[in-house]
């Protein structure tokens, strides 16, 4: 006797309620895009570390206006690269997070609905 396949159902998965539990659900997904920015933010972005992070010179610059070498402002957009990589891997986490806690987990890569 052979077993008949069961048919796939075409509902979606229910929502996470929870924004924590949503946030959790999402991380193996996206630890490894997480973990890279955050290391080469807390490396590069704040380098060298002593008397202070030499990005917040160069913000304490900026807002007094005197940031004007360009090899001040070259060096805020190389030490602050790192920081914009690291908001945008957070804000892709979140926008997951947010999907999934909607119920759309069809729409989301690596899923075997997306």
């Amino acid at each position: 006797m052979t077993a008949t396949p069961r048919p796939r159902s075409s509902t979606r998965p229910p929502a996470i309620s929870s924004p924590w539990a949503a946030l959790v659900a999402t991380w193996p997904r996206r630890k490894g895009a997480l973990l890279t920015p955050l290391f080469a933010s807390l490396t590069l972005g704040l380098a060298p570390f002593v008397p202070h992070a030499h990005v917040w010179k160069q913000l304490v610059n900026l807002w007094y206006g005197r940031l004007t070498a360009p090899i001040d402002i070259f060096d805020l957009v190389l030490h602050g690269a790192p920081w914009v990589w690291l908001i945008a891997a957070l804000a892709g986490w979140l926008g997951e997070a947010a999907r999934l806690r909607r119920g759309q987990a069809d729409a989301l890569p690596g899923t075997p609905e997306g």
